[in-house]
């Protein structure tokens, strides 16, 4: 006898499958969050079944559906996780004949279950396609046959029918998910809007809620592009909701100060705050103009450098920040222009980064006594840091480049960028310095030759004395510091650890090239860029010596080299200042504070 699907009760996963159920998955619901811990409790709790213990059937929680007319299936309210897990798992198991399964955004359920790729384009196929490739290691280690036996025998749902309209349903929704797995703001705030702004017919709320849903979800696609997310989030890895980090800037840019201060103690800041305010279609507006705004900037070269350059060096206050420029933006006094005026000039005014002095320094053409150079690694880091990718930025927005800045490899959160010493941070000893030259000999001129010779020498007698030279005549001594001193011309620490011999890697290139020589450097760092690694075109410059009048060493960072590179950030900087002042000197005299 079949099951009445109208009345509350028990119902076999078997018989779920016989009947070919077409469960659908509304857009207000949440995307699937189970983690492989949850996975493989259920798969082992199913293997693990013992009938004279466990009772008849092992008995999953709730699905609570209702049935829908027009479309011919039952719309999942709770127990959307645990269905759609039953369902990979029958898909996986190689299971033909079973039970419908879609979503409202139809793209996010795998189809080829032969051919499994991890997805990162949304938040719900990325969740999915992971779980499939964690169901399908457990499978390996497992009676396949045992495992589907019990599944579609011995394992049922509590089947739990409603009535009522789509507004019931949300309500239910919300009432049902209250204390289940974690839910994040954006997640209750979708729920919420599609609830209070869905309002009318139900033909105009099936409109209503499918552009809400269309909207969301180029949101969240857009915002997990790596492209799009490292240049309004910095190094912040893409999380699994996007739209939480977007939703949250949006809160500080539009809450009040006494907003901010009653809802930040809250668990859902950011929903509590939308909860509050009354009209849900004007919130729903300001969310839309946010995402426009963030939008315009991504596709302006100028501003999409600018603004990624800021949330790169900006930290823990890249939110605040981006929040910041948002609402200047949403001041109807601030221009396009003005604008980005307040870009460059917070990029070298923020904490003082260049100084009046140094700024009509850098305008008259000297690099003397230049504070920014005193800058150091150990003492100004973030100075540093901040002064080198400025420098970056600004080759390609008004350098001669032009283009667009690559945020999504110089953020990558996998491989952080470091500042690196372009000479040697601590100076090699000579044995060391022999064994260097002795490995690259085929392509050192013929000076450093002359060295290795002396090296060599040294190492074939008996006392091998590198330190004082002993086995090497008076003359042949000063010769060899002579041309020792090409190699590691710096030997003053304040030298070394200051900003003109401080360029920008990623940590796998700096931890790849070390602490090594010059020359060393220059030729791992060609293979890695062979190798297709990214290395930014000012760091590039820098070994290559393409700042350098004098070409003729090119294995070498000399002191000539030093200062030219100093007077080319000097000279980039001054670029910088004067492209302010042609272009927005006027606008930034009347931008608001």
């Amino acid at each position: 006898m079949s099951f009445d699907l109208q009345k509350c009760g028990h119902v076999g996963i078997g018989e779920i499958c016989k009947r070919c159920l077409n469960f659908f998955v509304p857009a207000y619901q949440r995307g699937y969050r189970w983690r492989e811990s949850q996975i493989m409790q259920l798969i082992n709790d199913i293997i693990k079944y013992d009938e004279k213990h466990d009772g008849k059937y092992y008995c999953l929680q709730p699905v609570v559906v209702r049935y829908d007319n027009e479309a011919s299936r039952w719309r999942v309210i709770d127990g959307q996780q645990r269905l759609t897990t039953i369902w990979l798992i029958l898909k996986l198991l190689g299971v033909e004949d079973t039970f419908s399964l879609s979503y409202h955004r139809n793209d996010c359920l795998p189809s080829d279950f032969n051919n499994l790729k991890v997805i990162n384009t949304t938040e719900e196929q990325y969740r999915l396609t992971v779980a499939c490739r964690t169901i399908t290691g457990l499978l390996k280690n497992i009676d396949k046959e045992v495992l589907l036996e019990r599944l579609l025998n011995k394992v049922e749902v509590i089947w739990y029918p409603v009535e009522g309209d789509t507004t019931y349903e949300h309500k239910l929704f919300l009432n049902l998910n209250s204390g289940k797995i974690p839910l994040c703001d954006a997640e209750l705030i979708k729920a919420l809007l599609f609830h209070d702004i869905c309002r009318g017919s139900s033909q105009e709320r099936t409109l209503s809620q499918t552009a809400m849903a269309q909207q969301w979800d180029i949101m969240e696609k857009t915002l997990r592009r790596g492209s799009f997310w490292h240049f309004i989030a910095g190094r912040e890895a893409i999380p699994v909701c996007a739209m939480d980090y977007f939703l949250d800037v949006h809160y500080r840019t539009y809450a009040t100060a006494e907003e901010m201060d009653e809802y930040n103690n809250n668990e859902f800041p950011v929903f509590s705050w939308i909860e509050n305010r009354l009209d849900k279609g004007e919130i729903w507006d300001d969310i839309l103009t946010t995402f426009d705004r963030l939008q315009g900037w991504y596709d302006d070269t100028e501003c999409y450098n600018l603004i990624g350059y800021h949330m790169s060096v900006a930290g823990v206050a890249r939110k605040n920040k981006l929040a910041e420029l948002l609402r200047l933006m949403n001041d109807k006094v601030t221009t396009a222009y003005q604008f980005k005026s307040r870009l460059w000039c917070s990029a070298i005014n923020d904490g003082a980064l260049i100084s009046d002095k140094d700024k009509a320094k850098i305008l008259s053409n000297s690099t003397e006594g230049l504070e920014l150079f005193d800058y150091s690694y150990d003492k100004n880091y973030n100075n540093v840091l901040r002064i080198l990718s400025l420098v970056n930025i600004s080759q390609y927005t008004i350098g001669g480049l032009k283009r667009r800045f690559e945020f999504e490899k110089f953020n990558d959160p996998e491989h952080p960028w470091n500042v690196e010493h372009i000479s040697p941070q601590n100076p090699k000893n000579n044995e060391e310095l022999f064994r260097v030259l002795d490995s690259v000999d085929s392509w050192l001129p013929d000076e450093i030759q002359t060295l290795l010779g002396y090296l060599r020498y040294i190492d074939s007698t008996n006392e091998r004395d590198f330190t004082s030279l002993k086995a090497l005549s008076n003359e042949e001594r000063v010769t060899f510091e002579q041309i020792k001193e090409k190699i590691l011309p710096f030997n003053d620490s304040d030298v070394i650890m200051t900003l003109p011999n401080l360029t920008l890697l990623t940590e796998h290139e700096n931890k790849s090239i070390g602490n090594r020589f010059f020359f060393e450097k220059r030729q791992k760092l060609q293979q890695k860029q062979e190798e297709g690694h990214y290395i930014p075109q000012a760091t590039w410059n820098v070994f290559t010596k393409w700042h350098s009048s004098d070409a003729k060493s090119p294995l070498f960072w000399e002191e000539s080299d030093r200062e030219a590179y100093k007077s080319s950030i000097a000279k980039l900087l001054k670029r910088v200042l004067e492209f302010i002042k042609t272009n927005y000197d006027n606008e930034s005299e009347a931008t608001p504070e």
